[in-house]
């Protein structure tokens, strides 16, 4: 009995180094599969990051450009004509380029403010004639503030600020989602 236990025991010690290496080439498996989890997971944090620095930096470089004065083209348009064209030509088109550059620059603003002056003038009249007419300025204010000035006031609000606003809405939004 004995020498059948030694026996088997002897097979099975044989075996064990064998059954060890066995174990730790199943533990460095597994350890390795968890490294390349991880180290996906760490790529994808670094593309999230890395994207997020892209759109951080595009929305740099949109301000700057949205802060830059435009290039006029006249001093370029004078070295290209010059000695092209007969002089008096050439002071035509360069009085026509300063009339369209001059109107493409002021176009907007001039408008912008035209339309603030002749709203508030319209507001400031209808608020006077209301309070003459009611003798409390609180109530011709509520009188001549309507739905259609809260309107009108909210686009043009909306139209400045709105893109920015919007904007971190949707980042937060999508943060709060993703968590």
């Amino acid at each position: 009995m004995l020498t059948l236990l030694g026996g088997l025991l002897g097979l099975f010690t044989g075996a064990l180094p064998e059954l060890i290496g066995l174990f730790r080439d199943w533990q460095d498996k597994k350890h390795e599969l968890a490294m390349v989890k991880e180290q996906r997971a760490a790529a994808k944090d670094g593309h999230t990051y890395k994207m997020a620095e892209i759109d951080a930096y595009a929305d740099i470089q949109e301000s700057a450009a949205l802060r830059k004065p435009e290039q006029a083209l006249g001093p370029e348009f004078l070295r290209y004509a010059e000695g092209k064209v007969w002089p008096w030509v050439l002071s035509i088109g360069v009085l026509v380029y300063v009339f369209v550059d001059v109107m493409n620059r002021t176009v907007r603003p001039v408008l912008a403010y035209t339309f603030t002056g002749l709203y508030v003038s319209m507001k400031l009249s209808m608020i006077a004639a209301a309070a003459k007419v009611t003798g409390e300025l609180s109530t011709a204010l509520k009188d001549t503030w309507t739905q259609d000035d809260m309107a009108i006031v909210l686009t043009v609000v909306g139209y400045y600020l709105g893109q920015r606003g919007l904007k971190k809405f949707r980042e937060s939004r999508s943060g709060a989602e993703s968590a």
